[in-house]
């Protein structure tokens, strides 16, 4: 049987997706409310659970902390994060902590039902949207390492290229002077042998397929 622990503050969306599951038929799932994130806590060193599902419906604050220290106390845990946040960093801040399902508050709770069978599978309970940001940011940040002769801040300065960053949002995000970036731009570009942003892009993805 599937142990599954529900972070959830509100008893509506256990009580939905419990009928769910017994309406469901499938591999049997044990359903465990915890009301707070220390409960969770409390209730995993207390028994092993299969996957923890995290209603952050209205926060996301703590999330990716939660996450870690749940992993700290079972390294083979499933997380799955039901949510309604769709912003970039809260995505990527959750999917770094280790979450392998990001699931959004308007997919349906059969939804939800799917991706705990899914991540018990071994597989990821994301959406296509996620997943085309995640490979987006795996593009970029592979890119920018595939680069061996740049030197870290150069790296840096490239991927806010490739982010189309202007010179003063470089000088911004850094906290260098934009002569500073000036300078690491014209380096950039010396060592790609490029002319400009969209030929020194064009040159780093060669290289990168070229290795």
């Amino acid at each position: 049987m599937m142990q599954v622990m529900l972070l959830d503050a509100n008893p509506e969306l256990q009580n939905r997706l419990q009928r769910i599951i017994d309406a469901g038929g499938d591999a049997p799932i044990e359903l465990l409310r915890l009301a707070n994130d220390q409960a969770v806590v409390q209730g995993l060193q207390r028994r092993r659970a299969d996957t923890v599902v995290i209603n952050a419906v209205g926060w996301h604050s703590t999330c990716d902390r939660l996450i870690k220290r749940l992993l700290e106390l079972q390294a083979d845990l499933h997380v799955i994060v039901y949510t309604d946040r769709e912003d970039r960093d809260s995505i990527s801040a959750t999917l770094r902590a280790g979450a392998v399902g990001y699931i959004f508050k308007n997919a349906s709770l059969e939804e939800l039902l799917d991706g705990l069978h899914i991540v018990a599978g071994g597989g990821a309970a994301i959406c296509p949207t996620i997943s085309r940001l995640v490979l987006q940011e795996i593009q970029k940040n592979s890119l920018a390492n595939s680069l061996p002769f740049l030197t870290k801040r150069e790296k840096q300065v490239f991927q806010c290229i490739e982010d189309s960053l202007s010179y003063k949002g470089i000088s911004s995000k850094l906290n260098i002077s934009r002569n500073t970036v000036h300078t690491h731009v014209k380096s950039i570009y010396s060592k790609l042998h490029a002319v400009d942003k969209h030929d020194a892009l064009n040159k780093a993805r060669q290289f990168a397929v070229a290795c």
